[in-house]
Order: C-alpha cells, then sequence, then structure tokens
C-alpha cells in the first residue's frame, strides 16, 4: 500500500507558495523533472471543472483530471 501511495505522490502539483512557506517539500516531479507518474494530481486555488477525484485543503483543490485517468488507464470502478 505504502508504494501505491508513494507513486500517486510523486505526480502532486505541489504549489510553490507552500513549499515557500516550509509546509512541504517540492514533489518528486518538480525537484528533478522525473518520470510520467502514475496520474497527475494537480493543484489550484479555483475548483477543478472536470475531476476524477478532487479534495479542498487550506484553499487549495487538488484534483485528478477525468483526462489522467483515462490516458493513464486507470479505472473508474
Amino acid at each position: 500500500m505504502l508504494e501505491i501511495l508513494i507513486e500517486f505522490a510523486d505526480g502532486i502539483d505541489v504549489p510553490a507558495d507552500h513549499i515557500d512557506a516550509g509546509r512541504t517539500n517540492p514533489g518528486t516531479l518538480q525537484a528533478t523533472g522525473g518520470r510520467v507518474p502514475l496520474a497527475m494530481i494537480h493543484a489550484g486555488t479555483q475548483r477543478p471543472a472536470q475531476a476524477y477525484s478532487q479534495v479542498n485543503n487550506r484553499d487549495t483543490w487538488y484534483w485528478i483530471d477525468d483526462t489522467d485517468v483515462l490516458q493513464n488507464g486507470l479505472s473508474p470502478s
């Protein structure tokens, strides 16, 4: 289970202000320009219009876009 969470964590678009405030470290993707993640987890201040899954935390929306789900073969079962 931990490995699955780590795979998803590689694709988190970490907001720059969260990094600057010391709330988190850059995601692997941002730090290294790494490989294509299992699913890209986007971040922004506006609620996403088309999301497979979404959550709001501290005035920041995090989501997996519908197209990411289909593109990466994740099944919305």
